[in-house]
């Protein structure tokens, strides 16, 4: 984690990645929905505060059955063992397509006894891309939420003026 957060400071010069998302989301007109499988809303929240403009809306389903009823995620895609990054990837797709928006960002993962996984889909008209992080059990959902917000901003920042809707 240590090593992403280096990353970040230095790609942002020291600005926080919240300001540079803000100002990303802004110049490039970027719609974004969200859906949650495992940050409880966190993410939703935290990119709400920063350009309520940009944001349409999210979803939060904390099980499979809110998974299946409404993003309409396949059982076997639900119940696959390591299939997060399928989930993930499949989530941000049909978040992007049910709200009309440039982006659709999705979270999904695992926590373990001793590990915690997080997996995150970014899906636009004509990309996808997915990110997988493992953090100790000691981490915080502050951990998620910067790799979230991180992952995001690379995405907009090297395609942003690809997006369409």
């Amino acid at each position: 984690m240590q090593e992403f957060k280096k990353i970040i400071q230095k790609e942002t010069n020291t600005v926080s990645i919240n300001e540079k998302l803000t100002t990303l989301l802004k110049e490039s007109k970027t719609s974004i929905a969200i859906a949650e499988n495992i940050s409880n809303g966190h993410i939703l929240s935290c990119l709400s505060t920063l350009n309520k403009e940009s944001i349409k809306g999210g979803i939060v389903c904390n099980n499979n059955a809110s998974l299946a009823q409404l993003l309409g995620v396949p059982a076997k895609t639900i119940i696959k063992k390591n299939g997060y990054k399928e989930r993930s990837l499949l989530m941000a797709q049909k978040i992007r397509r049910l709200l009309h928006t440039s982006i659709g960002l999705a979270t999904s993962g695992y926590e373990g006894k001793e590990q915690k996984e997080l997996h995150i889909g970014i899906a636009s008209k004509n990309e996808q891309r997915h990110k997988k992080y493992v953090f100790d059990t000691k981490s915080t959902q502050q951990h998620a939420e910067y790799a979230t917000l991180g992952t995001l901003y690379f995405f907009l920042s090297t395609k942003h003026k690809e997006i369409e809707t």
